[in-house]
């Protein structure tokens, strides 16, 4: 048994010497949802926790302050909810994608360097996510 640990501490610290460096992909997000229920009681709580995790995952804390305003910066549930909050108040469906599930689909696949410093929306979000007004509003950032 004491064998097994001292086994296991060893492979837990190996990896983790061997994770320094930035990542290309980021590692924290998942899609817990599904993409193709259009309720957006459903899909604003999907796209804001992705959206966010991908931020922290790809962002130094640093980076994360310069681009952000205040009132969303940290803690990470704080994004979350200003993302959730503002996707749901845009239910208008110009201020929503075309095809919502394509939107979540790519935002999880993306990797740090498609997302560049999430300042600008065109930029830095996936084409499929274009009128997703949240993203500007909810991050303070330019569409």
């Amino acid at each position: 048994m004491r064998k097994a640990t001292s086994l296991f501490i060893a492979v837990l610290m190996m990896g983790l010497i061997g994770c320094g460096g930035e990542e290309e992909t980021p590692t924290g997000p998942t899609l817990t949802c599904d993409p193709t229920n259009s309720d957006p009681a459903v899909r604003c709580p999907c796209m804001a926790n992705i959206v966010c995790d991908q931020m922290y995952a790809c962002l130094s804390s640093t980076q994360i302050q310069a681009a952000s305003n205040a009132t969303w910066t940290y803690p990470q549930t704080a994004c979350v909810e200003s993302l959730r909050s503002d996707c749901e108040e845009d239910s208008d469906p110009s201020y929503q994608p075309t095809d919502y599930p394509a939107c979540l689909r790519d935002l999880e696949s993306a990797t740090c360097a498609d997302f560049g410093d999430f300042s600008v929306v065109s930029r830095d979000f996936p084409a499929s996510c274009d009128n997703l007004r949240a993203l500007d509003t909810g991050l303070s950032i330019s569409q």
